[in-house]
């Protein structure tokens, strides 16, 4: 798909790499055109973001060598999930461009043109599993009731009760053999498949992070960053 070049406003510096911030960026400048964003990664890697008056219309991405592409909400879906760093540039352009690229190519619109907490929370939890190859992950509360869950082969509500439940055996340790606190226990069956329960705090309620993750798979590095980003997209939603 050929974009025409608008009348560039600015670059932007991508200090985190989280597409949110390119959304939120659309928003507080009110922007009448398109948000181009290209990420250092391999695949699906430059992208387009097409708003009216802050509004996300539309998105398209493509890989530039290969040409291929994909738009509206399984682009949207796709961007949530990239954490690396790029370059973005802004661009204004007219509503009647911007509905006449959505008329050429109409699989760019976005149907539900929010990008709320539920979409934030799953993309990180996507990416846990595109990222990792794990099985299965989910946040749930210590009552053991899902917050947020990707779908799986797994029972998501079993995951999430019973992570509550290792929980409190975690507390029990921690109060009645004085163990430190502890901010993880596995659970590891006869195949090395590792349930991983990582424990987090938003505000004053205890959250769970938790995740299925085959044998010999790395998953520290990964689970601590998807903990910091879902702390903020939480905070962000309860402060």
């Amino acid at each position: 798909m050929k974009i025409p070049v608008g009348i560039k406003v600015k670059d932007l510096e991508i200090t985190e790499p989280r597409a949110t911030i390119l959304f939120e960026e659309g928003k507080k400048s009110n922007l009448t055109g398109y948000i181009r964003v290209s990420y250092e990664q391999k695949g699906i890697n430059d992208f387009y973001l097409f708003f009216i008056d802050g509004t996300i219309q539309g998105i398209y991405g493509e890989e530039m060598l290969t040409e291929k592409e994909i738009h509206g909400e399984a682009a949207r879906d796709l961007i949530l999930t990239i954490f690396s760093r790029g370059i973005a540039s802004i661009y204004e352009f007219s509503e009647t461009q911007i509905h006449g690229l959505i008329r050429e190519e109409p699989r760019i619109l976005l149907e539900d043109k929010g990008i709320g907490f539920n979409e934030k929370l799953e993309a990180q939890l996507k990416r846990l599993n595109i990222e990792g190859e794990f099985l299965a992950s989910l946040v749930a509360d210590v009552q053991g009731l899902p917050v947020a869950a990707m779908d799986s082969d797994y029972n998501n509500e079993m995951i999430a009760a019973l992570s509550a439940l290792v929980r409190d055996v975690s507390y029990r340790a921690e109060s009645q053999l004085g163990f430190k606190k502890m901010d993880e226990v596995s659970l590891v069956d006869d195949d090395k498949i590792r349930l991983v329960c990582r424990y987090f705090q938003v505000g004053e309620n205890p959250y769970i992070l938790s995740c299925l993750i085959p044998a010999n798979q790395t998953y520290r590095r990964l689970t601590n960053t998807a903990i910091r980003e879902i702390s903020k997209i939480m905070r962000k939603r309860f402060d």
